[in-house]
């Protein structure tokens, strides 16, 4: 199971305790270690498990609100604990990341013996009668947002890129030429409105027609912006006679023709700029073009690239995505 699957269940408040264990050629369950950690620690942690995708074994106490999960200790696992630098840039700050570095290393590193397993001892979130008789009140359908992995990547890349799109523009508003033209293009599109904000479809345009980017640069930030519109927009209502399923449903999914077509356009328009990706960036593909096409961006727009250690959670959003 993936440890992301319980996350949401656990309740960090309460902490955890993580223990150690060996298994002997005996076949006996042997405990070396166990250390009792509070909140911030056991996220920490489980934001490392989390991001390695680590594999997790669970199991309920009936009639408790107790859980446990035990994490085998792989060598990538080994790896990323033994290096606090590691642990650091997939926890949600540097310091918590370090400091779950350690901890883990003080269970699994014990003489000459390295443990098979960790298992994580911890509370459920309890539902009292009352919550119970609550909930039961209210309305509630599932949406669930957890499978659109490749679609969440091709809108935060598309981000990004606008984001340049907004600097290279602001930029090219310095000559006459180009002021001129986008104070045309804003004031034929405000027109009969009260206030028009430019898109990403605007500002590709602009930087077109006014030679900042040559064209085969603005075609793949278009495909870009419009497989980032089929990610952000697209869905289906199906009917129960139109679907192998017995009811009606809303189906969003990655295996959406429109984005996928969109997709395989800019990465084509990439792969005739840039050549084959390099296996430096192992199956992500986009992921290298993207980088790529900032690149040739950033060419007229000079960004500092900043790579930020760490997943940075604020107490804000935790407070609300958990």
């Amino acid at each position: 199971m993936d440890i992301d699957e319980v996350k949401d269940k656990v309740n960090f408040e309460l902490g955890a305790k993580i223990s150690s264990f060996l298994v002997t050629p005996e076949k006996k369950v042997t405990r070396i270690r166990e250390k009792t950690i509070p909140e911030e620690l056991f996220r920490g942690v489980v934001d490392i498990l989390a991001y390695n995708k680590a594999y997790i074994e669970v199991s309920y106490q009936i009639g408790s609100d107790k859980m446990t999960f035990d994490v085998p200790l792989t060598g990538k696992l080994l790896t990323i604990f033994v290096n606090p630098f590691l642990a650091a840039n997939t926890c949600r700050n540097t310091s918590l990341g370090i400091d779950a570095s350690h901890l883990i290393q003080d269970l699994i590193f014990n003489d000459e013996i390295v443990p098979h397993f960790l298992k994580f001892e911890a509370q459920v979130h309890y539902l009292s009668s009352e919550d119970l008789s609550q909930q039961e009140k209210l309305p509630y359908h599932g949406v669930n947002i957890k499978n659109y992995g490749s679609k969440g990547q091709v809108i935060g890349a598309a981000l990004y890129l606008e984001a340049m799109a907004v600097k290279a523009t602001e930029i090219s508003l310095q000559k006459p030429k180009a002021r001129n033209s986008w104070e045309q293009r804003i004031t034929k599109k405000q027109s009969g409105r009260s206030q028009y904000k430019p898109d990403f479809n605007d500002r590709i345009q602009h930087l077109r027609e006014n030679k900042i980017y040559p064209y085969k640069i603005c075609s793949a930030l278009h495909s870009l912006r419009k497989a980032r519109n089929c990610a952000a927009h697209n869905f289906q209502v199906q009917a129960a006679v139109s679907s192998p399923n017995p009811f009606e449903h809303i189906e969003v999914t990655q295996n959406d023709q429109d984005f996928i077509n969109n997709i395989n356009i800019f990465i084509e328009q990439c792969r005739e700029m840039y050549g084959e990706a390099s296996k430096a960036y192992g199956k992500n593909i986009f992921k290298r073009y993207t980088d790529n096409l900032a690149g040739d961006l950033n060419k007229y727009t000079k960004i500092i690239s900043v790579h930020q250690l760490g997943l940075q959670h604020s107490k804000e959003l935790e407070d609300v995505f958990g």
